[in-house]
């Protein structure tokens, strides 16, 4: 009986500490960091919401296409020719902002 209750207790303390790391895990940072060289190609979704819009007006981005399809697809951004990282590293963030739990990736010219 005692090693019935223990293990029930291990159990439970396992499926305690499983859910708070899932907790805290999802307030870490999940922005990419932008590799070198460029150009840059972000991939990001599919679940980007709120104003992406804010995204596009970055003077980095060369273009963006968000299809419209159901389900909703992943949304890629082109950045300008000579886009320094810094301005990789913001438009990243920008969509990270609101990509909720949709990854972003960065491709660079080899990918």
């Amino acid at each position: 009986m005692r090693r019935r209750r223990a293990a029930v207790r291990a159990a439970v303390t396992a499926t305690g500490l499983a859910a708070l790391a899932l907790l805290f895990a999802d307030g870490l940072p999940r922005i990419p960091v932008v590799g070198e060289p460029g150009p840059w190609t972000v991939v990001a979704g599919p679940d980007v919401t709120g104003d992406a819009g804010a995204c596009w007006d970055d003077p980095a981005v060369l273009s963006a296409i968000t299809p419209a399809v159901w389900p909703p697809a992943a949304v890629t951004v082109q950045l300008v020719e000579g886009a320094t990282r810094d301005d990789a590293q913001r438009v990243v963030a920008c969509l990270a902002d609101r990509a909720g739990y949709s990854p972003v990736r960065v491709l660079g010219p080899d990918d």
